[in-house]
């Protein structure tokens, strides 16, 4: 059987409720640092605000209610063309970072606006999928560019929690591995976590 050259990568940002009832946002850019299991596939995740600049290092208080323009794209830096799935995870910690048991309500707080034109989403296994190969060079349109934060479900039970999103993104190689990417095999597991910087 064939060697299937696969990569993973993943950032996280973090939405931090605060006391006084706004929402402090942190985000980390992440880098290619992926984990590669053959030869010289590569991919960067990019997460900018829409107009390419970087999200800040520290925290933006916002209102609870208000739309964040986050903009999330993945680069194949790599010298092969590729198939990518992303999967996205909402959660809450509590001040050390620990889930809380709030956390399977995060999904319904934080409202995030996928591009389904360029991804679809699978129910049987939570990744999207981009629907295009991903030449050498080139970069996905966004997965997504906004998040908005749900007001009439943020209430005090959140106060003092964090809401966190955290992205992956996992490519393999298209050639020679299927017609498209529903054929593709030989994706890496979601334990082969990617590096994050913050």
């Amino acid at each position: 059987m064939k060697r299937k050259l696969a990569a993973v990568f993943g950032s996280i940002a973090v939405l931090a409720l605060s006391s006084t009832g706004t929402l402090a946002y942190f985000t980390a850019e992440a880098e290619a640092d992926s984990v590669i299991t053959a030869g010289n596939l590569d991919l960067k995740l990019h997460d900018r605000t829409v107009y390419g600049e970087l999200l800040p290092a520290g925290s933006m208080q916002v209102i609870p209610g208000q739309t964040i323009e986050k903009s999330v794209t993945v680069e194949n830096t790599g010298g092969h063309p590729m198939y990518l799935r992303v999967k996205i995870v909402t959660g809450v910690t509590d001040a050390q970072g620990r889930e809380d048991a709030l956390s399977p309500t995060a999904k319904e707080c934080l409202k995030i606006d996928v591009n389904e034109e360029s991804w679809t989403y699978r129910e049987d296994d939570g990744y999207y999928y981009y629907l295009d190969v991903l030449e050498a060079g080139e970069t996905t349109p966004e997965l997504f560019t906004e998040v908005v934060v749900d007001g009439p479900k943020v209430d005090n039970a959140y106060l003092g929690k964090n809401f966190t999103l955290n992205v992956s993104a996992y490519g393999v190689q298209s050639e020679h591995n299927g017609a498209t990417v529903w054929d593709a095999f030989g994706w890496p597991e979601d334990s082969e976590e990617g590096s994050e910087r913050q």
